[in-house]
């Protein structure tokens, strides 16, 4: 089997670009963090097809010492560059990469490189096996499984899959668990089958996310597998019928989280005990602020709360987890993240708005405000002064997303300081319009709460 080694740092898209060279490749892929932990397993390995690289890792000079040592031991494999480098490398290729689409270049350039044809529509695979990513198995265990599952081991030179769940048996959720606990990110299943037990595995999680009996910590752990999940489907596999069942699915699930007596104590037991990625709860914990604070304004309706359940959940939907956190212009540039991450925050509000285009029950109205929810009427970037000509729940919502991100990122329970000094800070930062009555209502609902 052809094999192919790729450098970056961002685990989501390193993952992303694994899973998807190879499913539509039927290449071997072995991931490294940087370039000397690329170079050490270069260096017990030289049967490489192709060479997938980002241009700087945390101040590295990745791609240039790869080039380097390949020089040194005379190869000439070819070079994808995920950025911009300057080298007499003859077999390099550059691809500056800005949109939530970058992966499907990375992919037909290797496609074009090693003379495969892809065609990512159709999900050509070319080898037996298809690797499916651990979240899809995450809340199955009360169901049968319709697929024999298997796992991959690596014996010499060759791959071999191990077969660990039989079809017709029921999976034990606490295996799934430490199989993830150990590192693993994929199981695999035949090619046959791949799209049928996907397909089946969104559908049960759908009728999870349904189920009435389901409250408290429970739905909130099922929220938050859901919300990932959605993420992992959309970049994948795109949007078809599925995804949009499981995002209908996974609204009415937050919508029945939200409207518990305790939804906001369940939420930070369930936070407490790490039980959430942090992507959800930054959606949710926005959305529950929201729908508290949206009453002290004039032009609050029902629908109004429906578009703040959509916005919220959808506003991030185009970044990874580690890439959710960043909330301003100052934390961008002050960040030691490479270019391409920099560009995917700065234009995250942009893209997120694109996807939601693509769900025809989400009013247009949300796609404008997710589309301008950190004040930029484009979505690029995040501008220094506070923009009055924006939507009014666009200018809630920036306020009430910088209490959460400032919430979010205190690593123990805040204490009643930490609270008074957030707000602080909120209160004398926004001083306009819609900007500062959403700050006194905040502080007004949180003292309440104490």
């Amino acid at each position: 089997m052809s094999q192919i080694v790729i450098i970056e740092n961002n685990e989501t898209l390193r993952s992303l670009i694994e899973m998807i060279m190879m499913k539509c490749l039927g290449l071997n892929v072995v991931s490294q963090n940087n370039a000397d932990e690329a170079m050490a397993f270069l260096e017990t390995d030289f049967n490489n097809e192709l060479i997938i690289c980002r241009d700087n890792i945390g101040g590295e000079k990745s791609t240039l010492l790869i080039i380097e040592f390949l020089k040194n031991n005379k190869l000439n494999v070819p070079l994808i560059v995920l950025g911009e480098v300057v080298s007499d490398y003859p077999n390099l290729f550059c691809l500056n990469l800005f949109d939530d689409s970058s992966w499907k270049e990375i992919v037909y350039k290797a496609g074009a490189i090693l003379n495969i044809e892809i065609n990512l529509k159709q999900n050509l695979q070319t080898q037996s096996f298809t690797p499916v990513g651990i979240n899809y198995f995450l809340n199955i265990g009360d169901s049968c499984i319709h697929s024999d599952i298997y796992i991959r081991v690596k014996k010499g030179d060759e791959y071999h899959f191990i077969k660990r769940f039989h079809a017709g048996e029921q999976l034990i959720q606490k295996d799934i668990e430490k199989y993830k606990s150990s590192g693993l990110k994929f199981f695999y299943i035949s090619k046959d089958q791949f799209k049928d037990f996907v397909d089946q595995s969104t559908i049960d999680l759908a009728l999870k996310l349904g189920d009435k009996k389901k409250s408290g910590k429970d739905r909130n752990k099922l929220n938050s597998d859901s919300y990932n999940l959605t993420a992992e489907r959309i970049q994948c596999l795109g949007i078809d019928e599925i995804s949009v069942q499981l995002v209908e699915a996974s609204v009415l699930s937050m919508k029945e989280s939200l409207g518990e007596k305790n939804a906001l104590n369940a939420f930070l037991e369930s936070l407490q005990s790490n039980k959430n990625s942090y992507g959800f709860a930054h959606s949710y914990l926005s959305c529950l602020i929201l729908h508290q604070i949206a009453h002290n304004f004039y032009w609050f309706t029902f629908r109004v709360k429906e578009k703040i359940t959509l916005i919220t959940y959808f506003h991030d939907i185009s970044l990874p987890e580690e890439l959710v956190g960043y909330n301003s212009a100052d934390e961008v540039m002050s960040s030691q993240l490479v270019q391409s991450d920099r560009d995917l925050i700065n234009n995250h509000a942009m893209l997120a708005a694109n996807i939601v285009g693509a769900f025809e029950f989400v009013p247009e109205e949300v796609s404008s405000i997710i589309r301008e929810h950190h004040g930029a009427t484009n979505g690029i970037g995040f501008p220094s002064n506070l923009n009055i000509s924006i939507s009014p729940i666009s200018q809630m919502f920036i306020v009430v997303e910088d209490f959460v991100d400032q919430f979010l990122k205190i690593k123990s329970v805040p204490s009643e300081a930490d609270i008074n000094r957030i707000l602080s800070k909120i209160q004398s930062k926004y001083t306009k319009l819609t900007y500062e009555k959403t700050a006194t209502a905040l502080s007004k609902m949180i003292q309440l709460k104490k």
